[in-house]
This record gives structure tokens, sequence and C-alpha cells, in this order.
């Protein structure tokens, strides 16, 4: 399997840090929000839908930039599941965690 990272990848990386550095969409940030309020994939599909008519560049640009706010939903879901794991009284018996 090739491990290196794509530019594309690179590019969402890249825009996800610039994302928390410059804007402030810090772990702490996303974790304010819920899967029921869909505030970070709302974002995304936003950000998308608003650039359809643009030029290939720009449409790009915003793909780049929604894949960023997924990016940051499923980190956000990983952080509550693992916090949810370590909570588990059952985890600490058997030492695991998950």
């Amino acid at each position: 399997m090739n491990t290196q990272l794509s530019q594309a990848a690179k590019e969402v990386l890249a825009e996800r840090q610039r994302q928390i550095e410059v804007k402030g969409y810090t772990h702490e940030h996303d974790d304010s929000y819920n899967h029921l309020t869909g505030r970070l994939v709302g974002l995304a599909l936003e950000r998308i839908f608003r650039c359809v008519n643009k030029t290939e560049e720009n449409y790009r640009i915003c793909l780049v930039e929604a894949a960023a706010l997924l990016l940051a939903e499923i980190e956000r879901i990983d952080r509550k599941e693992s916090k949810a794991a370590y909570m588990n009284p059952v985890n600490w018996t058997s030492g695991i965690r998950w």
C-alpha cells in the first residue's frame, strides 16, 4: 500500500489546520456540537452548494474546505466514542482502553 498522501489529502489536512489556528475551530469548539445538530456536516454541504457555479479551480477549493469540515466531524465522533469507551467501567476491569 502506498503510504504517501496525495496532494488533495495534504491540502485537506492543511485546511483543517488553518481552520483550527486561524478560525478558532478547535476540538473544544467542534465538541460543542453533536450529531443531532449536524452543524459541521451542514457547513460542509453549504460550502459545496455555494460553489457549484464557480470555476473549476474555485470549486476545488470549496471541496477542500468542505472535506476539512467533514474531517472535523469525523474527529469529533472519534473523540466522543473514545471518551465513552474510557468512561465505561467494563473497560477499567479488563485493562482495555478502546
